[in-house]
């Protein structure tokens, strides 16, 4: 080969070389440059040739760079890193090889071969950046190699070793199932294997096993990573403990479906096991039993002991009945001291029976607790989900427990400590006192209330004191309902809260009325429920309405019962006290047929007792009730109490209750109840009939003394 030839051939070779190629003189000036050389630095071949290199570089870099540059004018290979600095002002990283060229081993000039490594460096940042992020990320990190069989561990970050306790030495070349158990699920290790299988991303939770045996629950992705022919060459993972966020749901869980107290499943658990219990019967032609069970005056408990023993009981009950059912019953606390039990795989239905008097006998036993003996018995009431064996019962679950809760409650009138099973006539029974609570609401609002008033008469000379106001409903279709009927049920409903207001401030506007047509003071005596009397702005309530009326405070008599000293005897003594402050009379009703403690009664502040009708209706017969009734009105005379007698309906009650100086009476044989209008009407009678009787005593006593005369 000729010299022009390898001289063309070394010019080309300069020329067209993809990195930049140059040469530098003794003194540092360009005295040949390639093409790339004069791209990177943006300027063409007489922007470069004659100028000296470190133009092209920035101030700090200069120094290194002529170090290196001295070495190779030396005779020395070099390699380093600068950076380029372009006519357009943009700055390029660059790595240098300096060459020494020499001709009878004289170095003449400097031979340069740059490459332009800024991408490779910001790769080379942009991976360290992320080896940095996987090294301190809070997840755990792994990464797989998809091309070997059994994809073991290639990487996993100090994160991924401090959740499974594991050192690196221990994971690494293994495949990540040495972190299942026992308790790992099959069916998600299935989905992991198929995302693995079809190259494609998984997200499962998983739950895991760390090297002390201990578990952890792992919110585990896997990636699939590509090459440039689309292959997958490694599988990434990132793991998370999310064992504490698990719990966390699990307890919220147990505690929406599980009683705190007891640890019982709750209502809604009940009802869904209920469902799902009862399907299953059906489908083997098998019934479902619910037991409703409501502890008997569990209040008096809480009130007198403190909620903490009322606790410690229910937990104990609780204990009782789960010791009574088998495997596959449930037993829930439903509400307060309310129990349900569903018994969902009796071969015969009458086996309920057996069951539920076993926790009334377990129920019955003594409880100690802390110092305290107690005892307490239940009201259960028993109804079957049963096709075929009553037409009437209701197959839909929820209706069953409906069902039960009525007999509960049919227990509870029978006299409680009892077993009742539900029938149809319950239902029809609990509708109609659905219905009649709903025509009583709409009877307030509408007017169809209406008092009726029955005199009282003095013992004596039968004059009229007082009359007592009652409550009637006049009912458009049914014409009058009885207060035994509608009043119990206005107590249990709440609804004898705006009754008993009612009929307070009505009684008090005809008060006034009445006593300008009986020509004499007089009292208007009014029942006072127990709801009433508990309220806390009673007092209120009557100063209101006395002022309203402007009423003198002894016209008003207010009838409370025994009752009212079950729930809280010290608020009763306070309220009876403000009343009696208040110039208001104070009668207890229904006297001897509640609470009848002799001991309290020398300490009530009330005026007056009224004896219950119960004692008046044997005395003609009944030596006994004759002796009672006796002592009862001597002993309230020596307690400077006035007796009220009401019942009374023939004259030989009257002249008993006259010879045991009875102060007051009241009863059919004097008047029955009777409407305002009529009451007047009455008492213009009464006032008549006194006159005439005046004037014939007066002429009797005229026609006597002219006799004498």
């Amino acid at each position: 080969m000729s010299s022009r030839e390898q001289e063309n051939r070394y010019r080309n070779l300069f020329s067209n070389h993809p990195d930049q190629v140059y040469t530098l003189d003794f003194d540092g000036f360009i005295t040949s440059a390639n093409q790339a050389t004069c791209e990177l630095l943006s300027c063409d071949e007489s922007g470069i040739i004659g100028h000296h290199f470190t133009e092209f570089m920035l101030e700090e870099d200069k120094p290194a760079v002529f170090h290196y540059f001295n070495r190779a004018k030396a005779g020395e290979t070099v390699r380093y890193r600068t950076r380029a600095l372009s006519t357009d002002g943009s700055i390029q990283h660059i790595e240098i090889i300096n060459l020494p060229l020499t001709i009878e081993d004289k170095v003449i000039e400097v031979y340069g071969i740059a490459k332009d490594i800024s991408q490779e460096l910001i790769h080379a940042e942009e991976l360290h950046l992320l080896s940095r992020s996987m090294e301190a990320s809070a997840n755990g990190v792994i990464i797989a190699d998809a091309k070997k069989t059994d994809q073991p561990l290639i990487y996993v970050n100090p994160a991924f070793l401090a959740m499974t306790g594991y050192a690196k030495h221990e994971v690494i070349g293994r495949n990540c199932r040495f972190l299942q158990g026992p308790e790992t699920d099959a069916g998600v290790v299935d989905m992991i294997r198929a995302g693995l299988r079809e190259r494609k991303q998984v997200s499962v939770t998983i739950l895991n096993y760390r090297k002390d045996g201990t578990i952890f629950w792992n919110d585990l992705q896997i990636s699939p990573v590509r090459d440039d022919t689309g292959q997958v060459t490694h599988f990434i993972g990132i793991t998370q403990d999310i064992t504490q966020r698990i719990d966390i749901e699990q307890r919220l869980d147990y505690q929406s479906t599980h009683d705190p107290l007891t640890g019982l499943p709750n209502r809604f658990q009940f009802e869904e096991r209920l469902v799902h219990d009862t399907d299953l019967a059906q489908q083997h032609g098998r019934a479902v039993v619910v037991l409703y069970i409501d502890l008997d005056e569990f209040k008096p408990i809480n009130d007198s002991l403190g909620h903490e023993v009322g606790d410690q009981v229910l937990q104990l009950v609780a204990e009782r009945i789960q010791r009574v059912i088998e495997v596959g019953d449930t037993v829930a606390r439903f509400n307060g001291d309310e129990f349900l039990v569903l018994l969902p795989s009796l071969i015969q239905i009458d086996d309920a029976q057996i069951v539920a008097e076993r926790i009334l006998t377990q129920i019955s036993q003594p409880y100690v607790v802390g110092a305290e003996t107690l005892y307490i018995t239940a009201s259960i009431g028993v109804a079957a989900n049963e096709r075929g064996v009553d037409k009437h019962i209701d197959p839909q679950p929820h209706m069953v427990i409906r069902q039960a809760d009525m007999a509960m409650y049919q227990a509870k009138k029978a006299g409680r400590n009892t077993i009742h099973w539900y029938s149809s006539e319950i239902t029809e029974q609990m509708s109609e006192r659905v219905i009649l609570r709903r025509e009583l609401e709409k009877a307030m609002q509408k007017g169809h209330l209406a008092l009726h008033y029955q005199p009282i008469v003095d013992a004596r000379t039968s004059r009229l004191i007082g009359v007592e106001a009652l409550v009637r409903w006049n009912h458009p279709k049914r014409g009058l309902i009885s207060p035994a009927v509608f009043i119990p049920l206005a107590e249990q409903t709440g609804q004898i809260i705006s009754i008993g207001d009612w009929v307070l401030r009505e009684a008090c506007a005809n008060i006034s009325e009445i006593q300008r047509a009986a020509g004499h003071e007089l009292t208007i005596a009014v029942n006072i429920s127990p709801l009433q009397f508990a309220r806390s702005r009673f007092i209120e309530r009557i100063e209101s309405v006395l002022e309203t009326f402007h009423l003198p405070p002894k016209s008003l008599e207010l009838e409370v019962t025994e009752g009212v000293f079950l729930e809280d005897e010290a608020l009763a003594f306070e309220v009876l006290e403000s009343i009696r402050n208040l110039g208001v009379r104070v009668s207890i009703d229904d006297f001897g047929t509640g609470y009848s403690s002799l001991s309290y009664l020398r300490r009530l502040p009330v005026n007056k007792i009224k004896i219950d009708r119960s004692f008046i209706r044997e005395i003609t017969q009944n030596t006994r009730d004759k002796a009672i009734l006796g002592g009862i009105i001597e002993l309230a005379h020596h307690l400077d109490l006035q007796v009220v007698a009401e019942g009374v309906e023939t004259a030989e009650q009257a002249q008993i209750l006259q010879q045991f100086r009875c102060d007051h009476l009241q009863g059919f044989y004097f008047a029955r109840p009777m409407p305002f209008s009529e009451l007047l009407n009455y008492i213009a009678a009464a006032r008549a009939r006194d006159a005439a009787t005046s004037r014939a005593k007066k002429q009797e006593n005229l026609g006597h003394s002219e006799t004498s005369g």
